[in-house]
């Protein structure tokens, strides 16, 4: 009898792993890479094992990535399939957590909400650190949780283990990090004698993490956080976490009103409520401090990516609520029901394309073969063009000489294409103005994305024979 339960118990677990690797290997090449991603592949792919420090991150991810794309190549599905590793990873260790918190209905309840969450398998899907650094803070919290509730001595060297682990995948772990030690300083001030002994130890990290953290935006608050003032000053969800706890809840109304009745209902019981309360604090308090500090530096720093370390306790805070609910076997199956219909149902706009398609813009331009100028680095747009063997040049029209230049390539080359996104398009109005000037002929095209961003592709040609 108990070897069939664990045979039960282990094909459960193993389907629930099945169904978060299937979510995220979907429609995986589907979208090109975007910006960022192309930023990560242009370091993996440098001879310099020195451009795994050009990121602003960490260099964990980018020597990993650098390793996979050696012996897997630089396919959108190679790459991102590390991705998805990580992803599946953190669904195995939030089912960790659920099960030594809540036993098996714990695992799999907090597995399959962490499986169907379409912020994890939006991350799972990038060639970027996000889904990396997601892993590295569930087994984070793992330990914490542990070192939180029992304060064994195991725990504590595991938990340090684990602080390591996660501070070096993003900088921003400083955030769920800090959490952490804020809840150890709240637990010896309500109950001084069941305090770990490690607990000065604990005070002295959350003193330098703080430090830390603020130094490093105080330092970089001017020059490279300059596109996040921006964003803070034209859009208000950079300064919320609006759009955060939209994509937690899978913007889905049905699935907030259901995940807010489950926590209500488990306020009724005394049990449990410590565990409650301590992940729901790593789910708020993450959320709290990012605002504090968008509006302290002002810059718009509430951007998902940023937050995606408050996806496994939220699973885990939806699980132990629902098992928790003292309002009868009849609600917890209804709550449950919706509370998965919801996910489900949310599910298509995990894979809704957001961002700008340079692989259809490659294709575009393979059709009319010319040189390409770009107002970005051409490394971000490597990948697409250098498949069909397309030269791209770096150039910028605000430059004195870009009009000559324009011109020259043009005459010499009989057509040019001017390719870039949303944000730099602003200036063809000026660049069609040049080529009506010089007497040449222009092309526009447009790439749509959804309903998010575009890019802008400009052909300009010689009409003399």
């Amino acid at each position: 009898m108990i070897t069939r339960s664990l045979t039960v118990k282990g094909l459960a677990a193993a389907l629930v792993l099945a169904i978060s690797l299937a979510l995220r290997c979907y429609a995986l090449s589907r979208s090109s890479y975007w910006n960022d991603e192309m930023l990560s592949l242009s370091y993996a792919r440098s001879p310099e094992w020195g451009s795994v420090l050009w990121d602003n991150s960490p260099p964990v991810y980018h020597s990993l990535l650098k390793l996979w794309v050696s012996l897997f190549g630089i396919t959108e599905i190679a790459t991102r399939g590390l991705s998805v590793i990580f992803s599946v990873g953190a669904t195995a260790v939030v089912m960790k957590a659920g099960h030594e918190l809540r036993g098996p209905r714990g695992m799999l309840c907090a597995g399959a909400l962490h499986a169907l969450a379409c912020l994890s398998i939006n991350y799972a899907q990038e060639t970027r650190m996000y889904a990396l650094y997601e892993f590295c803070t569930a087994v984070n919290l793992l330990y914490f949780m542990r070192l939180y509730l029992d304060c064994g001595n195991r725990s504590a060297k595991l938990y340090a283990a684990s602080v390591a682990l996660v501070a070096s995948t993003n900088y921003l772990a400083v955030v769920p990090l800090f959490s952490e030690k804020l809840l150890f300083l709240g637990r010896y001030l309500l109950r001084p004698k069941k305090a770990p002994k490690t607990l000065i130890a604990h005070l002295a990290l959350a003193g330098g993490l703080a430090g830390i953290g603020a130094s490093c935006l105080w330092w970089i608050k001017w020059d490279a956080l300059g596109w996040q003032k921006a964003k803070f000053a034209i859009e208000a969800s950079s300064r919320y976490p609006v759009v955060l706890v939209g994509k937690l809840f899978g913007f889905s109304w049905i699935f907030a009103i259901a995940f807010t009745c489950i926590v209500i209902a488990s306020e009724f019981t005394a049990k449990g409520r410590r565990e409650r309360l301590t992940l729901a604090a790593m789910v708020l308090l993450p959320m709290a401090m990012m605002t504090a500090a968008s509006f302290v530096f002002q810059r718009g720093m509430l951007l998902e990516r940023y937050l995606i370390n408050v996806v496994p306790p939220f699973a885990l805070w939806a699980s132990v609520a629902l098992l928790d609910s003292a309002w009868g076997t009849k609600f917890k199956w209804s709550a449950a029901v919706v509370l998965f219909a919801a996910a489900l149902a949310a599910l298509p706009k995990a894979y809704v394309p957001y961002k700008e398609d340079w692989r259809e813009a490659a294709e575009i331009v393979h059709r009319n073969p010319g040189l390409v100028l770009t107002m970005s680095k051409p490394a971000l747009r490597a990948p697409y063009f250098e498949h069909y063997g397309i030269q791209l040049e770096q150039w910028d029209p605000r430059d004195e000489d870009s009009e000559e230049l324009l011109r020259r390539e043009v005459l010499s080359l009989g057509r040019v294409w001017i390719v870039d996104s949303q944000t730099n398009a602003k200036l063809f109005p000026t660049i069609r103005q040049w080529v009506t000037d010089l007497g040449f002929r222009e092309s526009s095209f447009s790439v749509e994305t959804g309903n998010y961003s575009s890019l802008k592709l400009m052909l300009i040609e010689d009409p003399s024979p």
